[in-house]
């Protein structure tokens, strides 16, 4: 069984040339990007044929990108809130949260909140007072501030 293909030498005719585009005259391209600057006795060349110029000039600005496609708008918005969520959500600008002890000592309300915790921790039995070991270092406590929206303290 012979596997080689005879190779014929074929020909092929070409009927189309290309050729490099021509450059625009300066005085076009000033023109095209700016025509209100263009004196009204000054002559504009002819182009030839519109192919003749470059694509950007050719297309134009696209419409889409004049204004957004789909705008967020129109899938978020605080109106397709029901009132108890826009309720929610406007109070959650209200509720300064205390970035430290002395933040939440100042507010009568943060205050109450650290009595009513100190009072949990201790009816639990979390701790129990002892006399420091001379030797031992005391392991500090640091107070977090937030606010809980849920019944289940989240």
């Amino acid at each position: 069984m012979d596997t080689n293909f005879p190779i014929e030498a074929t020909r092929i005719e070409v009927d189309k040339v290309y050729t490099k585009r021509k450059k625009i005259p300066d005085m076009m391209q000033v023109h095209e990007s700016n025509p209100s600057s263009a004196p009204e006795n000054e002559e504009i060349p002819e182009l030839e044929n519109e192919i003749d110029l470059p694509i950007a000039i050719r297309k134009g600005t696209r419409n889409c990108t004049k204004k957004p496609l789909y705008p967020l708008s129109n899938y978020v918005s605080y109106d397709r809130l029901s009132a108890n969520h826009k309720s929610f959500i406007v109070n959650l600008n209200y509720v300064g949260i205390p970035n430290n002890i002395t933040e939440a000592l100042a507010k009568k309300e943060w205050r109450d909140a650290m009595q009513v915790e100190m009072i949990a921790l201790e009816k639990n039995n979390t701790w129990e007072i002892v006399d420091k070991p001379k030797e031992k270092n005391i392991v500090d406590c640091k107070w977090i501030f937030t606010v809980k929206y849920n019944a289940d303290g989240s």
